[in-house]
């Protein structure tokens, strides 16, 4: 029974696999290589591609602005996830198995679904507050770990 669980993990893991190598092979192609033999795996290595694409796409600012934004997210969503998990776990809190509900709840609500309301409680709060989150990558990052604690506080 073991063997039969390890073969089939190995024909899953080359299913992943295979297709990935294939894509870094081909990217690792010369234009010459790929048009002359686009499936073969013989010819030259370069990594002129991958420098061409990072400079074509500025990779190295949008990367930055990611780390900007998902870091400072993740930090809040992993700080409120340990607080609301310790309550659960140790604390005798009120409504608990409710809250926990609305946890697990909450997971179920895909985000698209969330941007519209979340855009037009935006637009409220800066109209009542006159302060905005809206075009930052500060607000981003709130709203992301806002989104995301619910994730870290159940497991």
């Amino acid at each position: 029974m073991r063997w039969a669980a390890r073969i089939v993990m190995i024909v899953a893991c080359l299913a992943v696999l295979f297709p990935m190598l294939w894509v870094l092979r081909t990217a690792l192609k010369t234009n010459e290589g790929f048009i002359n033999d686009p499936s073969g795996l013989g010819g030259t290595f370069t990594l002129d591609n991958f420098q061409a694409a990072w400079a074509a796409a500025d990779l190295g600012s949008a990367i930055r602005d990611s780390l900007s934004i998902t870091l400072p997210g993740a930090a809040l969503a992993t700080a409120l996830g340990v607080l609301a998990g310790y309550a659960f776990a140790k604390l005798s809190v009120p409504g608990r198995r409710l809250l926990i509900a609305l946890a697990v709840g909450g997971l179920t609500i895909p985000i698209a679904a969330l941007v519209i309301p979340q855009f037009d409680q935006a637009l409220q709060i800066r109209d009542i507050l006159g302060v905005s989150y809206l075009d930052s990558a500060w607000g981003l990052a709130i709203v992301y770990g806002a989104f995301f604690a619910s994730w870290s506080s159940l497991y």
